[in-house]
């Protein structure tokens, strides 16, 4: 759905148009159930104008990179509601499980901060959607789902701005361990600089947490509509032999003039309770329903073709001319429904070109052969404990946050089924360190950041939230020095994202897990020569001043380049090329003093950044520098003092003549 206009559309077709060739400065997403391996494949890509590769490791590593111009990053999920079976989560964003202490985490949105070039200057803009799906394979790929977009520019009047800022301080309120939200307040700054006015007539609404639906749509809508009503889950609830629950609060609030209501079915089995299917059916102007056209089937031809999960959550109400559309994640149950039950996001439109003819055609004939109700959330596990790991990279300290009025004595955390280590005894409401763990992390995160915890006689899986990810070794490559220079020295980004494509074809991708160091072919030796080490040295100081001196900084780019772990980042060239004894010492030299060139700059400009890890890595570069001379024979002791002296006088000559301060 876009604009007044429903439209059949692939959902991340309808997200990718939307942003446009626009930079993604900050992006948040907000769903009940998470699948980090399908989200970081297959919708964090939807962020950037450009194509990324097919092959799964490869595709991550120009993730990696193309995450660096995204200042801030988040997901919020239903903690009981994480699909740990797939790939676990790999790339730099905030991962935040929420349990709420009544009802389920349940919106589905996505806010991305946009900024357009107009010009000399940038236009700001934040893409919306609301939406049914969950990010999940079924949700983006498979369900039949609904999906809104809306666009508001900076400075704008929007008439839902308060109930979007509520929305942001309900789900801050929600996270309870005082962590850091910095993505969320990014596009809580964007919304608040946004003009609120009275509500247009034909305005979008947005409904959020804190207002029971029914009240909402009587407030917006009025009463004396024809109602058509697509929800997979019901409260099944009866009274008197008559619907209650959800459905019958809105048909007592609303007083439709005709209600039709979709009815799960899949092969004879209706989606929900016999009574209730029987209390629905007997109401005068209350009828069961299914979707008309092409939309439930899988395949293009009527035989043999698989009927597609409808979880899309639509409430239309029409008459002659007229027709409001409010869609989003409620479904018909009172905890999607009323005050204080989930936390739930929707949007209300109204058509510009209404039809004037029923969605959903009524069931005549077909009478159900058994029923089968599930509610949503039923198959995850129902824990009264929320526990959340966090491991710093930086520190290689594990902590945990134990989030419950009571908890048992101790606790059990399994990585891939063995038995890991023990928290005993357990503190509760307050983040503590897990001794003697943190060192072990690296290793088990290689595998998967999912973990099992087992207590109170149940087991849960936990999706560990990763800090400082810019010292995370890379999962893909080691590359050689000669191609961290050559990395380096590539002026586009489409030109790093080629030279990874060259790196993998030089390897057996069969085996995904046998990628390791491999020259490639040097078909030009510039970057095995002096040009080709400044060339590089230049563009990697030119990446970290953009970087550091952009508004607001992307400090985290900064970090990743002089301090990070991964495959291009300055240290693992260092580490190479001290290591590399064997090699050339004139290269080995030059490169190790325009590393003390760099930092040096990045001392002077930015005293500020990171002070304590750049003056760690200057200590360490002055012992290597230091080494490096030894190497190279001379006369006499005072004849190599004398020359190294005066050649790094010269190399460092716009460092000024004080001496660099040393830890």
């Amino acid at each position: 759905m876009a604009g007044d206009v429903i439209t059949s559309e692939v959902l991340s077709d309808a997200l990718r148009t939307a942003i446009g060739s626009g930079r993604a400065k900050a992006a948040l997403f907000f769903t009940f159930c998470f699948d980090p391996g399908f989200f970081e494949e297959h919708v964090l890509p939807l962020l950037f104008d450009e194509s990324f590769s097919h092959v799964r490791k490869i595709r991550l590593a120009q993730l990696q990179e193309a995450l660096l111009g995204v200042n801030e990053l988040a997901v919020y999920y239903d903690a009981r509601a994480l699909e740990a079976e797939g790939e676990s989560a790999r790339l730099d964003y905030a991962r935040i499980g929420l349990m709420p202490t009544s009802g389920f985490f349940h919106p589905k949105n996505v806010f991305v901060l946009v900024e357009d070039a107009d010009g000399e200057t940038a236009v700001e803009r934040l893409v919306m959607m609301t939406a049914s799906a969950n990010l999940t394979r079924a949700g983006w790929w498979e369900n039949v789902e609904v999906a809104h977009i809306e666009q508001i520019t900076a400075g704008e009047r929007c008439a839902y701005r308060p109930e979007l800022l509520r929305l942001f301080a309900r789900v801050r309120q929600i996270d309870r361990t005082g962590d850091q939200h910095l993505a969320l307040d990014r596009i809580h700054k964007f919304v608040l600089e946004l003009n609120k006015y009275d509500r247009a007539p034909r305005g979008t609404r947005f409904y959020a947490d804190g207002e029971k639906l029914p009240e909402f749509l009587h407030r917006n809508v009025g009463t004396g509509w024809n109602l058509e009503i697509i929800s997979p889950y019901f409260d099944n609830h009866t009274e008197n032999g008559e619907p209650a629950g959800a459905l019958g609060d809105l048909l007592e609030t609303m007083r439709p003039t005709q209600t039709r209501v979709y009815l799960p079915f899949d092969g004879g089995i209706a989606g929900c309770a016999k009574e209730f299917y029987e209390a629905v059916a007997g109401q005068r102007d209350v009828h069961w329903s299914r979707l008309t056209g092409d939309l439930t089937r899988r395949g293009s031809t009527e035989s043999g073709a698989a009927q597609r999960f409808v979880h899309a959550k639509v409430y239309r109400f029409w008459r002659d001319g007229e027709e409001f559309i409010f869609s989003g994640s409620a479904n018909l149950t009172r905890p999607g429904h009323q005050a204080g039950g989930n936390v739930e996001t929707g949007v209300l439109v109204r058509g510009e070109s209404p039809r004037r003819e029923w969605l959903l055609r009524r069931i005549e004939e077909e009478e159900p052969e058994d029923f089968a109700p599930e509610k949503e959330g039923e198959r995850e596990v129902l824990t009264p404990y929320h526990v959340i790991l966090r491991f710093d990279w930086q520190t290689r300290e594990l902590s945990y946050f134990w989030e419950s009025k009571a908890a048992p004595q101790r606790a059990e955390v399994l990585v891939a089924g063995v038995p890991c280590f023990e928290i005993e005894p357990i503190v509760v409401n307050a983040w503590a360190s897990i001794a003697g763990v943190g060192e072990r992390m690296p290793s088990l995160l290689k595998t998967s950041s999912f973990v099992d915890v087992y207590a109170g006689g149940i087991t849960f899986s936990v999706l560990i939230r990763e800090e400082g990810m810019e010292r995370r070794p890379s999962l893909l490559f080691t590359l050689t020095p000669e191609e961290i220079l050559r990395y380096w020295s590539l002026l586009t980004h489409e030109q790093r994202q080629a030279l990874l494509e060259e790196k993998a074809s030089t390897m057996n991708i069969a085996d995904q897990h046998a990628l390791c160091a491999r020259s490639l072919p040097q078909t030009d030796s510039m970057f095995d020569r002096f040009a080709g080490i400044f060339h590089a040295f230049g563009r990697l100081e030119h990446c970290v001043r953009s970087a550091l001196d952009a508004r607001p900084p992307r400090a985290k780019e900064a970090v990743y380049r002089l301090f990070g772990e991964k495959y291009d980042s300055l240290p693992t060239l260092l580490r190479h090329v001290v290591e590399d004894t064997e090699g050339d010492g004139v290269r080995r030299y030059l490169i190790l003093l325009c590393a003390l060139q760099l930092l040096g700059k990045v001392k002077r400009r930015y005293p500020d950044f990171e002070r304590s890890e750049l003056l760690r890595l200057l200590k360490g570069l002055h012992l290597d520098i230091a080494a490096a001379e030894k190497s190279f024979t001379f006369s006499t002791v005072s004849e190599r003092l004398k020359f190294f002296t005066w050649f790094k006088k010269m190399f460092l000559a716009d460092l000024t003549a004080k001496p660099m301060e040393v830890a």
